[in-house]
Formats: C-alpha cells, structure tokens, sequence
C-alpha cells in the first residue's frame, strides 16, 4: 500500500500546506489508517482525527476497504465498500465504491512527501 503524507486536491483545507493526513497500515491483521495532523470537520459536520478501515481483498494497486465506523450508506442502507486506487497523474489515490460504477473515482489526494517504502 502507498504509505505517505497525502493531502486531497480538490479540499484547501486537508491540502499537503494546510492539514495533510498520514496514509500507513497497521499489522496483524492488517489495517489501512488515516490520521490528520490536526483534527478538521467531514462532510457530516463531525470532527475527525484518523480513520480506520478493515482491508478486505487487494489487488495490485486496488484496495478493497471497509471502514470500521461508517457515516455514509448505500442507497440500499449497507455500510458502503470502498475502494483504494492508486494512481499515477497525479500521484497517489483516488476513492471509489463497490456500488458505483468501476471507473468512478472521487476525492483525488496528492502525495506531500517521498514515498515510504
């Protein structure tokens, strides 16, 4: 997984000069984890710090998630899936879901730092 400091492109105040998130996975069992350098407000109005999500299958540079408390729903009323693209132009990960169409893919971050093997 691309482990790193990321920053969303499209959010000034998440950006790599404002508030970037460190993007690194905890062991056994392995967990993909989001944490902001400080706390910021989601799209719920809730105040963040990390996220913490359950890596369910990979795929190359795919990652198939879940996150372990989930705000959002399906139009079906699940816990939706998410899914981890890398991706190259630019540099880091996209979003996208497992009930969206395949090429949709949303909230483009951008690596703030060298990558961490």
């Amino acid at each position: 997984m691309m482990r790193g400091l990321c920053g969303p492109a499209a959010d000034p105040a998440g950006s790599c000069q404002s508030n970037p998130h460190r993007l690194d996975v905890l062991a056994n069992p392995p967990h993909p984890l989001l944490k902001w350098n400080a706390p910021w407000t989601n799209a719920q109005g809730v105040m963040e710090y990390g996220r913490r999500y359950d890596l369910l299958a990979s795929e190359g540079s795919t990652f198939t998630l879940r996150r372990e408390v989930e705000p959002q729903q399906t139009d079906a009323g699940t816990r939706p899936i998410w899914i981890l693209r890398h991706t190259t132009q630019p540099e880091v990960y996209c979003w996208g879901r497992s009930d969206w169409p395949q090429m949709r893919c949303e909230d483009q971050q951008l690596r703030c730092d060298a990558p961490v093997s």
